[in-house]
């Protein structure tokens, strides 16, 4: 289904920070919360979804069965519960929807937003069909995010965390990461990987209150003055079509993901450091290098080679779309694209209201010819394009608006069909989910 029928999608937007709702109606459906497999919680800004991926992809590879449950979604709705492979069936879904708001609506009414509805939904989903581990991405934040009801976890994963819903997180970096930190539990093994050391500082403090092990992901020949256990410092390396991933104790040499990009090491090294540190489930070496080969990630620095879309482009053309939304992941395509030979590099841009559309284009623009600017159909919270071309002018002297993506790919195709284009279509995972639906 493309969104559930209950909660009401009007309060889609609506946020509401505080775990009382949710534990309440988790309480009227005994407790679902205290019924799911080993969790695996992930939290952070950028990465989350390709982390679950490859964590998702390593226990299918060790026949271990896995639940998953992550958002947004980018077509249908059903995308972000995995029940052992498989989306969520629109049936089950319904069952596990009504007897939520069945429950709900009992005086006292619980009055719920989408994100805590649907997340308990998914809870009593994952209590019924039964796995092994179940991977949990948080919705926003952490310590208030409606997932963090879970008293006891397998591990934790904290993802790069830059500045992003600010509105909601804080304001700087330290606050941020101190909210994201607070799905860590008492004893619980945490893994991360940062860029900036005021979120590590803040993730280390949380860790050694919460008596946990912290393991610390790093890029190779990077100084290191923490007073860490070496084996709690892994290290990321990368040579040819291999990368390495070693500590005192240990010495992994892996075939690089299929996923676009050289981040795409930090995603697959947090899977891969949780996984063969837990001690509950037993993970083979051998079996990493082909799970991470074996891992597709919807949505992120994509190749898209045919549909209704992309055929509006010249035949010269090469088009990825990438669901980034913030100033790091902007790096990252900025990184991407500067590696690529063409003669003719072209953004086509979306973004919503609520992000930070000034850095983003800041931290790309250097690397494009052009810079179309274009808005998400039927999206109330997609910032106008000829709003989104007044900031985009301010670091690009080639910019235009169009309101709409076919719009923006004929455009292309009518003014640089005798060059070699390469196009990425990025700022927001709802705008991507549009060109899946329409690709």
């Amino acid at each position: 289904m493309k969104y559930p029928f209950w909660p009401d999608i009007k309060g889609f937007r609506d946020i509401k920070f505080g775990l009382d709702r949710v534990l309440e109606l988790s309480k009227r459906l005994d407790n679902v919360h205290l019924k799911l497999p080993s969790v695996i919680h992930v939290a952070g800004t950028n990465g989350k979804g390709s982390t679950l991926a490859f964590l998702q992809a390593i226990c299918n590879e060790n026949n271990i069965k896995v639940n998953k449950y992550t958002s947004p979604h980018l077509v249908n709705f059903n995308e972000r519960i995995i029940l052992n492979h498989n989306e969520i069936s629109d049936d089950f879904l319904t069952y596990c929807l009504k007897e939520c708001q069945k429950m709900a609506n009992i005086k006292p009414k619980i009055d719920l937003t989408f994100f805590e509805g649907v997340t308990i939904a998914a809870f009593l989903a994952f209590s019924i069909e039964k796995s092994d581990i179940l991977l949990v991405e948080t919705g926003m934040g952490g310590v208030l995010d409606a997932t963090n009801i879970i008293p006891k976890i397998l591990a934790a994963i904290i993802t790069p965390i830059s500045m992003d819903h600010q509105a909601y997180l804080g304001d700087n970096i330290s606050k941020i990461a101190e909210n994201k930190a607070g799905i860590i539990k008492e004893n619980c093994p945490v893994t991360t990987y940062q860029n900036f050391n005021e979120a590590f500082n803040v993730i280390k403090k949380q860790a050694k209150l919460k008596k946990s092990n912290l393991i610390h992901i790093v890029n190779e020949g990077q100084d290191i003055s923490d007073n860490f256990v070496n084996n709690n410092i892994f290290y990321v390396g990368c040579k040819d079509k291999f990368w390495y991933l070693k500590n005192s104790n240990l010495n992994l040499k892996l075939l690089k993901p299929n996923l676009i990009g050289d981040f795409q090491l930090i995603n697959a090294s947090l899977a891969i450091t949780t996984l063969i540190t837990q001690k509950k489930f037993q993970i083979a070496p051998d079996s990493l290098s082909k799970a991470i080969t074996k891992v597709n990630w919807p949505g992120r620095m994509q190749k898209i080679n045919c549909g209704k879309l992309y055929n509006l482009l010249p035949t010269n053309s090469e088009l990825y779309i990438d669901g980034a939304h913030n100033e790091m992941s902007a790096v990252n395509i900025a990184k991407f694209i500067d590696d690529q030979k063409s003669n003719n590099k072209i953004a086509i841009i979306a973004m919503l209201k609520d992000k930070d559309s000034s850095n983003f284009i800041k931290a790309i623009a250097n690397s494009f010819d052009l810079i179309i600017c274009s808005e998400i159909h039927d999206e109330p919270s997609s910032l106008p394009c000829h709003e989104l071309k007044n900031i985009a002018q301010k670091y690009h002297g080639n910019v235009c608006a169009i309101n709409n993506i076919s719009k923006a790919f004929n455009y292309i195709n009518n003014n640089f069909s005798k060059q070699g284009n390469l196009i990425i279509l990025s700022g927001s995972l709802y705008l991507i989910g549009e060109f899946l639906e329409c690709n």
